[in-house]
């Protein structure tokens, strides 16, 4: 995972930041799983998800689906710099980053395994909605029993 670092932070840095909408309130509403303090920061749980992202991309079994996520997930990192900026930090760094996916790596090994995350998906679906960002791929549903 570590290797597609350099270019997904490429990647991000060509993408454009969606601006959120006139009046909308620019804070982390959405209860980040395991953070009952409130403390975490947006920039923090926006790098989170897009190291979830390239987690579940290792084993996507579609070659498009996985560049898209790991396309997507540069997105996400580039936001996650730009709002540790307003929140007066820096880009994270690459060796932090790698550290999430590496953690993710070891929670997540597919898109299907994203359904037993779910509290997870549904603060990246509503976080990457708050900055503009591609969210479909945190829309899962669990199947059927």
């Amino acid at each position: 995972m570590a290797q597609y670092l350099p270019a997904i932070l490429a990647l991000s840095m060509l993408l454009p930041v969606a601006a959120l909408a006139e009046g909308e309130a620019d804070s982390d509403e959405v209860a980040r799983p395991g953070d009952e303090e409130g403390t975490a920061l947006p920039s923090d749980g926006l790098a989170d998800c897009a190291a979830i992202l390239v987690a579940a991309s290792a084993n996507a079994t579609n070659i498009v689906d996985r560049n898209n996520m790991r396309h997507v997930s540069g997105a996400w990192f580039g936001v996650s710099g730009d709002v540790a900026s307003e929140e007066g930090g820096e880009m994270p760094e690459p060796a932090a980053l790698s550290a999430k996916i590496a953690d993710w790596s070891g929670r997540i090994g597919s898109v299907d395994a994203m359904v037993g995350q779910q509290d997870w998906m549904a603060y990246c679906a509503d976080l990457g909605a708050r900055h503009g960002l591609e969210h479909g791929y945190f829309k899962v549903t669990s199947a059927s029993p």
